[in-house]
Parts: structure tokens; sequence; C-alpha cells
């Protein structure tokens, strides 16, 4: 699992907001954001600093995570049932949102987008490697 998504994971496991794992850190709230949508990684330092803060040993970070059983039937029928909300429900949700989301949850949502957007990327083009 990428660095940015274990940062995240921690964060949210330690029930903080990225504005408020900023202020504990004493990094820029922008900088968290960066961390966990993949466009900076953190130095050894900084990642000892949100480790402590987020609880973690500093290698929990770069832990592969076991990989999944097959889905069952019902799981199959249940993400097929979330993948007809997120493609048909989700834009119109957040465009009848969007004037009452804060800052921060359009930075996170816009930041969730990217990572998924990258991650289907990347998904595609290790199965294309290893399939040539």
């Amino acid at each position: 699992m990428p660095l940015a998504v274990k940062l995240r994971q921690a964060r949210q496991e330690s029930g903080l907001t990225q504005q408020k794992a900023a202020e504990l850190s004493g990094l820029e709230p922008n900088t968290i954001w960066r961390y966990e949508a993949g466009q900076r990684e953190p130095s050894a330092s900084t990642l000892n600093v949100l480790a402590s803060l987020y609880v973690k040993p500093v290698e929990w970070f770069f832990e592969d995570e076991p990989e999944s059983p097959p889905l069952t039937e019902e799981e199959q029928g249940e993400l097929e049932a979330d993948r007809e909300l997120v493609m048909n429900e989700a834009s119109v949700a957040l465009r009848s949102a969007s004037p009452n989301l804060s800052d921060e949850a359009i930075r996170s949502i816009a930041a969730f987008i990217r990572f998924v957007n990258e991650e289907e990327t990347r998904e595609r083009e290790e199965q294309e490697r290893s399939e040539s």
C-alpha cells in the first residue's frame, strides 16, 4: 500500500482531521494534504513526528496489507450496487451538497478522486507490464 494511503489511514484511525494533524505536528495543512495525495513524501524526521502523532511505529507505514480473499457472490452484488451509486449518483449528490462543503471537505474529496485515478492507472500499467 502506498505511503500516501497509509498516512491518510493512520490519521483517520487516530480521529484527526488534516487541520488538527497539521496543528499538532507543526506542519501546514496543505503539507498534510500533499502527503496524503501522494504529491510529496515526508522526510524521515517528519515521518517520525507523524508516526508518533498517529501512535504507529514507523515500520507500519511500509508494511504491505495482506491480499483480500476473493469476494463472495453477496459481496460482489454489494460491490456492483456501490459501483452503480458512485457512477450514477455521486456527482449529483456532490453538486447539491457543494455549497455547504468546507474547504477541507472539498480538498479531501479532490485528493481522494486523484488518488483513485492514480491507483487505477498504476494497477493497469502494472498489469500491462506483467502481461508483456
